[in-house]
């Protein structure tokens, strides 16, 4: 069998796909710039872990090459999101009103990846250290899951929480139902 060049339709439909791919954005500009990249997002919390922060940027710094990227100002629903975000390790915190709250712990994202935490500004909480690019800390950004006190968690009512306990009610009715068939008729302290 003989392989000889592709034939003109072939050519053309090349070229086309070869013109488009080029000058045509919306087909391979954004997707190619970015791939890998990711995202931090939540809602920003007053202190009582209650009441939306509106008014806020959320800050991400980029730990080991320092670059800085910045959320939109958050509405009075306390939404932020830092998005393009590139693969690392991330120091985060809130500015409001120039005070500035260092979140406690440092953020790791992988490629493609969207992480989402919640924070509450905590005045009052000195923050432990100060984020690259940022003034003096004013206090420390707590995710919201570290306000709750210990024991009250809503894991049980939860769909997992839910089976579970459904789970463990079924096997104990069914354990309770086969002793019941097993009884003795006496006593137990019958001879």
């Amino acid at each position: 069998m003989a392989i000889g060049r592709p034939s003109r339709p072939g050519r053309a439909t090349a070229g086309l796909l070869a013109f488009a791919l080029t000058f045509s954005p919306g087909l391979a500009g954004p997707v190619v710039a970015q791939e890998g990249k990711g995202a931090i997002r939540g809602v920003l919390y007053l202190s009582d872990g209650k009441t939306p922060l509106a008014g806020a940027r959320a800050h991400a710094v980029q730990v080991n090459t320092a670059e800085h990227y910045t959320s939109a100002v958050t509405a009075e629903n306390g939404a932020y999101e830092i998005s393009g975000l590139p693969p690392g390790t991330y120091d985060l915190a809130i500015e409001v009103g120039g005070a500035v709250f260092v979140a406690e712990g440092l953020v790791d994202l992988l490629p493609n990846q969207s992480v989402t935490i919640s924070y509450s500004v905590q005045p009052e909480k000195p923050a432990a250290r100060s984020v690259a690019g940022l003034g003096p800390p004013q206090g420390s950004a707590v995710p919201l899951a570290d306000l709750k006190p210990a024991g009250t968690g809503q894991f049980w009512k939860s769909p997992s929480g839910q089976a579970l306990l459904w789970v463990l009610g079924a096997g104990a009715a069914i354990a309770i139902y086969n002793n019941l068939d097993r009884a003795p008729a006496g006593s137990p302290s019958t001879p």
